[in-house]
């Protein structure tokens, strides 16, 4: 046999890196169980799958719990690869049933750990029964983040044994959390709620901040058999049952008749419905304007504002240097197609000198989503 080198070509050296932070998010698990690399950190940066599985993430294990872990980030990152995500794995306690036991405010470490990037938060707590005053709590963190700069959006997948028994969890001003209770009735795991939660992960962080999750061209979710945490399958439920869990603004997957595939039913939040942020895109679309303006804007606090002399008004020039900045990052959405216009306002009248505060006023047009579509059509003797 002849001297001989062979090299063999391999994927999955270099990662794909995502353009900006958009995707940025974190996960947030209860279960009995602390994985290895999770025994003296609680909270860890995955950017691969095989991140997870070092820190004993494995399909392999004895633990179901984990084995259900690893689904949910095999199906996040088979949905989107270049997911940054901040992963966060505290003790449920066994059979741990105690509302009183989950004030969620784990994801105020996740996003500290984080340095206020993530965007989103996926909360899987797969043996917690659902209760509608987890989405009160879940909120005033949602708000507790708001109030520190650190806007983001938070999609709750619980424990839920009997849908059609659900309290509604609709409320005024819970605007940054929504409610998943779909789940692949083929995941292949026993034992366990298993939920959505890496589904819904892998969607969400890929999408633009002004994209439905539920957009039938762009977001399959790939799953096999659609169905509800509760053991229900999708094309089991009678139109009353759907339609009640719309009312309740519930996310799950659903099927198109003639059409392959599986999809999200909608993009919810827990917000009214007469709310303007009454969807997941219309939140995240806010945060990302608000983030942006105040990048902008920020450096701007303790500058020097000019006074026309003669009127006492704000100089005409500064207005409109206040006006450009503030235009800045809202002119680069726009330009994304993630608002479909805006405006910025500074009436030169306010008297600087007396509050030493500037005010400006900001008004976005979102995008419009086609949740509905509605076709005419009949036979004509002619055209």
């Amino acid at each position: 046999m002849s001297t001989e080198i062979k090299i063999t070509r391999e994927n999955g050296g270099i990662r794909y890196v995502a353009a900006n932070n958009d995707g940025v998010s974190g996960m947030l698990v209860y279960i009995a169980t602390i994985p290895t690399g999770f025994s003296s950190e609680n909270i860890q940066e995955i950017r691969s799958l095989s991140d997870a599985e070092t820190l004993g993430i494995t399909s392999t294990s004895t633990d179901n719990h984990i084995k259900a872990l690893h689904y949910h980030l095999s199906e996040a990152y088979r949905l989107n690869n270049s997911l940054r995500l901040y992963l966060g794995i505290y003790s449920s306690g066994e059979d741990d049933e105690d509302t009183s036991e989950y004030d969620f405010a784990e994801i105020s470490s996740l996003r500290r750990k984080a340095n206020g990037e993530i965007r989103q938060v996926v909360v899987w707590a797969g043996e917690k029964e659902y209760n509608k005053t987890d989405v009160r709590k879940l909120q005033e963190e949602a708000t507790k983040a708001e109030n520190e700069e650190m806007p983001l959006s938070i999609i709750y997948c619980p424990k839920v044994s009997d849908v059609t028994q659900m309290e509604s969890g609709v409320q005024s001003g819970n605007r940054n959390v929504s409610v998943c209770v779909g789940e692949d009735l083929e995941n292949g795991i026993s034992g366990v709620n298993v939920t959505m939660a890496g589904v819904v992960l892998g969607i969400l962080s890929k999408s633009k901040v002004n994209e439905s999750i539920a957009w039938v061209k762009k977001f399959d979710t790939g799953i096999y058999k659609a169905g509800l945490v509760d053991g229900r399958a999708y094309n089991e439920l009678s139109q009353t049952e759907i339609a009640s869990m719309e009312e309740k603004r519930l996310l799950f997957v659903k099927t198109y008749a003639g059409y392959s595939g599986v999809y999200m039913n909608d993009s919810y939040t827990m917000d009214e419905s007469k709310s303007d942020y009454n969807t997941i895109e219309r939140m995240r679309t806010m945060d990302k304007a608000v983030r942006g303006v105040r990048e902008y804007m920020l450096p701007m606090v303790g500058a020097p504002v000019e006074i026309d002399a003669q009127s006492g008004k704000i100089d005409a020039a500064v207005v409109e240097m206040w006006k450009n900045e503030a235009n800045r990052y809202l002119e680069q959405m726009d330009r994304y197609e993630e608002i479909s216009g805006y405006e910025v306002e500074i009436d030169s009248e306010q008297n600087v000198l007396s509050t030493s505060k500037i005010e400006i006023v900001i008004r976005q047009v979102p995008m419009g989503i086609a949740r509905k579509i509605a076709i005419k059509m009949s036979y004509a003797e002619e055209l």
